[in-house]
């Protein structure tokens, strides 16, 4: 059966609940195309330039147009940016298709609104939170790159704010998957089966 419009699934979910791995399996599958988030934080040892995010400096960033903006302040005291731009929606409008993006709560919001005045014809967005259990969040984080002590403060400070800016919030969720370490082929099976 052929598609008459786009699925734009957003995912989102707290710190370490396998967002990344979840729509780099879809992706590398060929289940969906994926919508690039553009940031200025630093890439991480297992990321790659155009695969997780589009990695720039924040000069850079403040050149282009984005729907969506979200700044982060880290436990360092570095600043994060992290945009949607318009480009990248606009793949979903003109090649029909199914795609997917990471984005936060604040971000889903923005873009959910926006599709929905302006696209609502030819995109249809699926929203789907993931959620894993603390300890598993935590070992996840934890196992990502060398852990430095900056590190550990970020996760543990990144953890802790998802109690308030992501877990209450999955009430707004179309979907929401259980994400612990064996759940991953369950997690592609089903988002596969929203795709058709």
């Amino acid at each position: 059966m052929k598609l008459n419009k786009s699925k734009l699934f957003i995912i989102s979910g707290s710190t370490a609940s396998s967002k990344d791995t979840t729509l780099n399996e879809l992706s590398n599958r060929g289940i969906i195309k994926t919508l690039l988030s553009t940031t200025t934080r630093p890439i991480r040892a297992t990321e790659k330039q155009g695969r997780e995010y589009n990695f720039i400096t924040e000069e850079e960033f403040n050149k282009e147009e984005y729907i969506e903006k979200r700044v982060y302040k880290v436990a360092n005291g570095d600043t994060w940016y992290y945009g949607l731009s318009y480009d990248e929606i606009f793949k979903c409008c003109n090649n029909v298709g199914n795609y997917a993006v990471i984005l936060d709560v604040q971000g889903m919001r923005t873009i959910k609104e926006y599709i929905n005045k302006t696209f609502k014809d030819s995109i249809e967005v699926i929203t789907i939170m993931l959620q894993a259990s603390y300890y598993t969040r935590l070992n996840r984080y934890l196992n990502r790159d060398k852990i430095t002590d900056d590190m550990v403060k970020e996760a543990i400070r990144r953890i802790n704010a998802d109690m308030s800016e992501i877990e209450p919030f999955t009430n707004e969720y179309d979907i929401v998957l259980r994400s612990e370490n064996n759940d991953l082929e369950r997690n592609i099976k089903i988002i596969k089966s929203l795709c058709e």
